[in-house]
């Protein structure tokens, strides 16, 4: 036998092979897979498992235990012994979506703490909570 792996490709000797198409994968596709990466991450794991157990044990100023959801519209108190998928259970949510500074994905200072149906039902486009930069100085 010359080639082995002649041998076992079934196609004939000189018949026409046909061009796989390799096209470019798109902007979005890409970003979708670097997302994907991250999250799958030990260090995006343990960033994201250090700071719930940061917010497990946060006093608040009314005397109870565990940081509240920081979206506006509930600001409920987030029980920490429901796991997720459960709506009410705690998710970590970037301040500044990743789909926008991929850069802060591992930035512990871009989590906020949330529900996962608030956090889910937050659009990447929109504010629903205090920003990490402040109040402006000046109304422009």
């Amino acid at each position: 036998m010359k080639n082995e792996a002649a041998y076992l490709n079934d196609v004939p000797e000189g018949a026409p092979t046909a061009a796989v198409s390799q096209r470019p994968r798109s902007t979005g596709s890409v970003l979708a897979a670097q997302i994907r990466q991250i999250r799958s991450s030990h260090a995006y794991r343990t960033m994201v498992d250090h700071f719930r157990d940061r917010c497990r044990v946060q006093r608040n100023e009314d005397g109870t235990v565990g940081a509240h959801c920081w979206i506006l519209s509930c600001q409920a108190p987030i029980d920490y012994s429901l796991k997720f998928p459960h709506p009410d259970s705690f998710s970590a949510d970037h301040y500044i979506p990743m789909k926008e500074r991929i850069a802060l994905a591992l930035d512990p200072e871009n989590l906020r703490p949330s529900h996962f149906a608030c956090n889910s039902g937050r659009g990447a486009d929109e504010d629903y909570g205090p920003g990490a930069l402040g109040e402006p100085s000046e109304i422009w």
